[in-house]
């Protein structure tokens, strides 16, 4: 009995240490955090992040709007001048939810960053998140494009230096090769030569072989100098599956920390969710005009604000939804789904449907002639070029009413949503490739003829970085016509009129005199007028000139004339081929005068 009682206990004993050892094996795999919840939590904790920021920054956004805080407030500065402080108190609390959050799901037993039971970034996706340049002189680097991948010289007197070169020809006078001696005397006395008469007064001597099968052999010319190599050309960026640990610096945003670490992974997701919150955030505040004493137009512009926030929290969250339980189900490239999309295509009405109601005049609908125009809004002239990835085509278009603007805001929420889904959730992460437009990145890229940085119209460079060029093959004339609305005096106007350049041009550009002698005020128009062509798009500002000032006639027979050039063999364009808005209207005494509308009224050969 004694014994069989022994034999029971020590058999509990074994089963307690077996227990005892499997709770530490199960402590052991809590500690090293489960990758599939630590996924989701990165995704969860961006999501609100996002949606914490947007809401904290429209609610400030909207008291600027409504005249409660100065227009001059930068709702979330921490320095001079000061921001909101109720703002920047909201922000540092969402900020610190966020960060506790991802250290809880993948910091391991002590749910924080460090302490080496972190769960590793190549087990949740977050390793070699970005393409990297293959040789070359940034090699290893990160890339978006092949341009970004230059060469090095290879032999000459900068062998192994990396210089701006994309194939040997482009790197004349960057990679000394050849035949090449010194200037034996004068004054370019030991410079480097190639022949007599880089050296002013004196002869090209001592020359050798720099590089080539005959390196450091005497020569004559370069022909005597065979095999050289100027330009070690990158293989191109990811080339041979070259990544490096960055986090993607999505739309050049310097969202671009290495990644070595969770805390690094946090850095990443607070940059990127707040470069794209506050890119939405200011599409649907920044431009909007100051408090007026126009109730109808301050209702729209508060809707404007409210129903994108709205977009924008209900887009991300649908993602969020279907990625959460695609990371759970190990398909994560099936997002979004039918249900998402549901979720997603409801919310956009939404947004269209509530921007409309506010800003739709009697009837509550987009059309009819009675909507709050773009001047009074403060909308901008065209909508970024930003193209989400997908089906869906670039956001880039003119903006010449509120439904255009509602459909701007429409698309740049869906392109920014699929960014930040891109980055939070480094399973199911489209190329940079996809999120980097070229356009606006500084650089003349393949396809562009101009880049300054942005991607909007109105200034030296069009919103698609593309001027057509023209070859002068004949002439056409055409008018512009302005209508005000319920016969309301207009004596001054700047107006802004998008031409098909590849069809049409005007001579010279800016306000040169070809431009001017190619204006004709229509008679009865007793006005001066400044132009500025933009090579793509001409800016008019019409003042009259009476005094007491007559009001400038809108309608037949028009504002002014046109003479353009025809351009190759394009056809003769119609009227609905030009874009056409009425920047600012003012009546006598400056009083700004809005909804005022422009158009092509007439072109003929």
């Amino acid at each position: 009995m004694y014994h069989s009682m022994l034999r029971t206990r020590k058999a509990l004993v074994v089963v307690a240490a077996l227990m005892a050892a499997n709770l530490v094996t199960a402590r052991a795999a809590m500690a090293a955090s489960d990758p599939v919840k630590c996924q989701q939590s990165i995704l969860a904790a961006a999501q609100k992040y996002e949606d914490a920021r947007a809401k904290t920054l429209a609610k400030c956004e909207e008291a600027k709007v409504k005249g409660k805080l100065a227009v001059t407030t930068v709702c979330d500065a921490t320095v001079a001048p000061p921001g909101d402080q109720k703002t920047i108190d909201k922000i540092a609390k969402a900020d610190l939810k966020r960060a506790g959050a991802l250290a809880k799901a993948c910091g391991g037993d002590d749910k924080a960053f460090g302490g080496g039971d972190d769960l590793a970034l190549s087990a949740i996706g977050w390793a070699g998140r970005v393409p990297a340049c293959d040789e070359g002189e940034r090699d290893g680097l990160s890339c978006q494009t092949g341009a970004d991948c230059p060469g090095k010289c290879l032999d000459g007197t900068r062998e192994g230096q990396g210089v701006n070169c994309t194939s040997e020809a482009s790197t004349t006078g960057l990679c000394p090769s050849g035949c090449v001696g010194t200037c034996v005397s004068g004054g370019n006395a030991g410079n480097d030569c190639t022949t007599d008469s880089d050296c002013p007064g004196s002869t090209c001597g001592s020359k050798v072989c720099l590089g080539g099968t005959n390196d450091g052999n005497a020569c004559t010319t370069s022909g005597d100098c065979p095999g050289n190599n100027y330009c070690d050309i990158s293989n191109g960026c990811g080339a041979y599956g070259r990544v490096a640990d960055e986090c993607p610096d999505i739309e050049k945003s310097g969202c671009n920390n290495a990644l070595a670490t969770l805390a690094d992974i946090d850095t990443c997701v607070k940059c990127v969710s707040e470069t794209g919150v506050d890119q939405v955030v200011d599409n649907f505040y920044a431009s909007l005009s100051p408090l007026s004493t126009d109730k109808a137009l301050e209702k729209c512009k508060q809707a404007i604000g409210k129903n994108g926030m709205k977009f924008l929290s209900a887009h991300r969250k649908a993602l969020a939804g279907c990625q959460k339980n695609a990371l759970k189900d190990g398909a994560p490239n099936s997002c979004p789904d039918t249900k998402a999309t549901g979720k997603i295509d409801k919310a956009r009405t939404k947004l269209l449907d509530g921007i409309a109601k506010a800003c739709g005049g009697d009837d509550k609908a987009f059309g009819g002639g009675d909507d709050i125009a773009p001047d009074a809004i403060g909308a901008p002239l065209s909508c970024p070029n930003v193209d989400p990835p997908g089906a869906t085509p670039s956001c880039y278009d003119f903006i010449a009413t509120v439904q255009d603007l509602a459909n701007c805001g429409a698309c740049l929420v869906d392109y920014k949503a699929i960014v930040l889904d891109a980055v939070a959730v480094a399973a199911d992460d489209p190329t940079p490739g996809e999120l980097n437009a070229l356009c606006g990145n500084g650089k003349i890229d393949a396809g562009e003829t101009c880049d300054d940085g942005n991607v909007v119209d109105g200034d030296a460079c069009p919103g698609d970085c593309s001027i057509e060029s023209c070859s002068v093959t004949g002439s056409a004339t055409a008018t512009v016509s302005f209508t005000v609305p319920g016969g309301m005096d207009v004596t001054a106007l700047s107006i802004y009129l998008d031409y098909p350049e590849a069809a049409v041009a005007i001579p010279g550009s800016g306000s040169q005199a070809a431009v001017q002698n190619a204006i004709t005020l229509i008679p009865g128009n007793n006005a001066t007028f400044t132009p500025n062509d933009l090579n793509y798009a001409l800016r008019n500002v019409i003042v009259d000139n009476d005094v007491p000032p007559t009001p400038l006639p809108p309608g037949a027979p028009g504002l002014f004339d046109i003479a353009l050039q025809r351009c190759g063999a394009a056809p003769l364009p119609v009227p609905g081929d030009f874009n056409c808005r009425v920047e600012s209207a003012s009546a006598a005494g400056g009083v700004s005068v809005f909804s005022a509308t422009c158009s092509v009224t007439a072109v003929t050969p």
